[in-house]
């Protein structure tokens, strides 16, 4: 595989939209829980505590999710742009993650985490250095991780950035 022009991978909308609903539903319990007794401490009963504790946190909440992800929706985010020297993934914010193939050791594998599947890769020791030295000073751990939010599956995006990195390293 020769790659004149970048692979674009899209996000998958769906898996997006699911994420958010999960994360919404994560938070919002501790949420409700922070204010009723926030509000029981203002001297106001448990039962007028725990009614604003709900609307309050679910209102704040859900804004904050639906806004989130139509932000999301529109600017098609997160985005992975595969190319000759590496990968981009564009997350929505200023802050891109730019890794080259050099910059990372071993294969892309798919592991299992709290938030579902993702794609693992470990980043060289060269890297690593080179980022501690960097200023400011950015602390970098061993291991990288995509979470499954792309069109592909996280097997088949693993299978395609292994065989993009295998190609590109051995100037093919």
């Amino acid at each position: 595989m020769i790659l004149a022009n970048p692979i674009v991978i899209r996000p998958s909308r769906i898996k997006v939209i699911i994420g958010f609903v999960i994360i919404g539903l994560l938070f919002t319990p501790p949420l409700i829980g922070s204010f009723t007794l926030f509000l029981a401490g203002c001297y106001l009963s448990w039962a007028a505590s725990l009614v604003l504790g709900v609307i309050l946190a679910t209102s704040l909440m859900w804004t904050f999710i639906l806004i989130m992800m139509i932000h999301t929706l529109i600017r098609d985010v997160p985005c992975l742009e595969i190319g000759r020297d590496g990968f981009v993934l564009h997350n929505g914010s200023r802050f891109n993650r730019l890794r080259k193939w050099v910059d990372i050791e071993g294969d892309f594998v798919v592991r299992f985490t709290p938030l579902g599947r993702g794609i693992r890769y470990r980043l060289s020791e060269a890297f690593r250095k080179s980022r501690e030295q960097a200023t400011p000073p950015e602390k970098v751990g061993t291991n990288e991780w995509m979470l499954n939010s792309f069109q592909m599956s996280p097997r088949q995006l693993a299978e395609l950035l292994n065989e993009c990195k295998e190609c590109t390293c051995k100037g093919g």
